[in-house]
Formats: structure tokens, C-alpha cells, sequence
């Protein structure tokens, strides 16, 4: 009896398994249809979605660049201007000491209570020395410190001789440079006054130098401007030897000649235009 009642619960369990179907798979269009509807260009037209995936990948990645500051303009060279100033500060007072007595008998003595000495003694505008060092040496070593505020200024560098503002603006910094160059040469920490003491017992200083140097200077630096721009140029069209152009750049402009040795490069180089030997 308990048999026949298990035969007969399998015969009503059959035909249920049996005809249980299996899933069915999707057809292939009924896939590209679903992939359609899913992928992100899928709604493009033909046209947009060529457009889309030229580039390899193209569209999906430039909405994720972000558009990048501008850089800034380089300031003033701080660092290489007050060395090559330095350098050309060494240079004048080497030749004092070299070439001066006086300045080298100086070195003895208190130096703070002579160094105060000197810098009160400037009185009015004479120093007691020739024309010629007075209106024509200081002029050149305003010039000399003016280019070189130039050669490390980026707005300046590349500036030449003209009617705009750009330029004369630029040379009155670097008039300015000059200025401050000066009074340190002068009234400094590293001056005539602390080596040599000049101006101690007030004798033998007086404004001259404090304005002649740099105003003095700022009238030599525009017309070595000048004569590079409207003279130096033409000679270099007229002739190819290279010595004949750097005769030229280096006589005609001797205070850019002079301050280029403080930044190491030779007498003739301009940041205008190429060296000699170019065509």
C-alpha cells in the first residue's frame, strides 16, 4: 500500500517537470535594441555619434579638462641684479683703494665713530673733484647700474629706443635702480664713506654724486639706446664682419658693453637680436 501511494505522487510530480520550458535567450535584435537604449550615444544621430568617437574617446574625455590659469609674467630678477651691482661695486672700489692714497690711509681708525663722520659731512654740492669724473664718470656709472636693472627686468629686456610708454617707463626704473645704486656707493654700509671715509671732517663730499649719478645716467643710457637702435643697426646691414659689428655694438654702447661683463656675457651681445656672426 505505501508503495503504490509513492508510485502514484511521482506520476502527479512528471508532467509539471516536464513540461517546464526553459528561458528563453533574446534574440539578436531585441539585444541591440536594449544595448541601444542603454549606451550613452544611443540617442546621437548618425552624424553626432561619428563626431563623438572621433579622437578614440575623444568626447569623454574633454569634458574632464579643465581650463589651466596663464602663468604669470616673471617678475624683477632680484637675486642676479644685486649680485652683478655687487660685482660691479667691487670693481670700483678695488680701483680706489688701487689708485688712491688717501682712501688706503683711511683704513685705520675707529670705524663706526669715522663712518658717522662721513656720512654728516656732505655739504653742498661740490665734492672736489675734476669735471670730467664728476659729469662724465658718475653719468657712466649710472648707466652702468641702469642696464643692469634692465637686463634682469622681463618687461625691459627687449625693449628698444622709442616713443612709448612702455620704454620710457622702463628707463625710469631703471633710473630708479641707478638712484638707490648710487646712494649705497656713496652713503652705504659698503660706500666712500665707510672705505676711505670720504666726507670726514667734511671734506671732500657734496650732493653732485647723488644726482649726477643717476640723472646724469639715465641721459647716457638713452642715447646709448639711441645710437644701437639707429646706428649700430645700420652698420650691421651694411656689413657682415663680425668684428666690424662687435667694434660697433661695443663702442657706440660702452655702458651695455660694461654691464654685460657683469652678467657674463661678451661686450657685444644684445637680447634684441643675434649675435654677430648671424646673416
Amino acid at each position: 500500500m505505501l508503495f503504490a501511494l509513492l508510485v502514484w505522487t511521482l506520476l502527479l510530480l512528471r508532467p509539471a517537470h516536464a513540461h517546464r520550458e526553459p528561458a528563453s535567450l533574446p534574440s539578436p535584435d531585441e539585444t541591440a535594441g536594449r544595448q541601444n537604449r542603454e549606451h550613452p550615444l544611443a540617442k546621437l544621430t548618425p552624424t553626432e555619434s561619428k563626431e563623438a568617437g572621433d579622437g578614440d574617446g575623444e568626447a569623454f574625455i574633454r569634458p574632464m579638462i579643465r581650463p589651466q590659469p596663464e602663468p604669470k609674467a616673471e617678475g624683477f630678477r632680484w637675486e642676479p641684479a644685486l649680485r652683478q651691482s655687487g660685482f660691479f661695486l667691487g670693481i670700483m672700489h678695488a680701483w680706489r683703494l688701487a689708485t688712491e692714497p688717501g682712501t688706503r690711509a683711511e683704513l685705520r681708525g675707529p670705524f663706526l665713530r669715522d663712518y658717522f663722520s662721513a656720512v654728516t659731512g656732505v655739504r653742498g654740492w661740490g665734492d672736489g673733484d675734476p669735471f670730467i669724473v664728476n659729469y662724465v664718470g658718475h653719468p657712466f656709472q649710472g648707466a652702468v647700474h641702469g642696464y643692469i636693472q634692465i637686463h634682469n627686468d622681463p618687461r625691459a629686456q627687449r625693449l628698444e629706443f622709442g616713443v612709448n610708454r612702455s620704454y620710457w617707463t622702463s628707463r625710469l626704473r631703471a633710473m630708479a635702480f641707478a638712484a638707490a645704486a648710487s646712494t649705497q656707493f656713496e652713503l652705504g654700509p659698503i660706500s666712500e664713506a665707510s672705505i676711505g671715509n670720504v666726507g670726514k671732517n667734511r671734506i671732500g663730499a657734496g650732493a653732485v654724486d647723488l644726482v649726477i649719478t643717476p640723472v646724469g645716467g639715465f641721459g647716457v643710457l638713452l642715447l646709448e639706446d639711441f645710437l644701437d637702435r639707429y646706428v649700430v643697426r645700420r652698420i650691421e646691414r651694411w656689413t657682415r664682419h663680425p668684428v666690424l659689428r662687435a667694434v660697433a655694438r661695443g663702442a657706440l654702447n660702452p655702458n651695455r658693453s660694461f654691464a654685460n661683463l657683469m652678467r657674463k656675457r661678451v661686450l657685444w651681445h644684445r637680447d634684441t637680436r643675434p649675435g654677430v656672426l648671424a646673416p
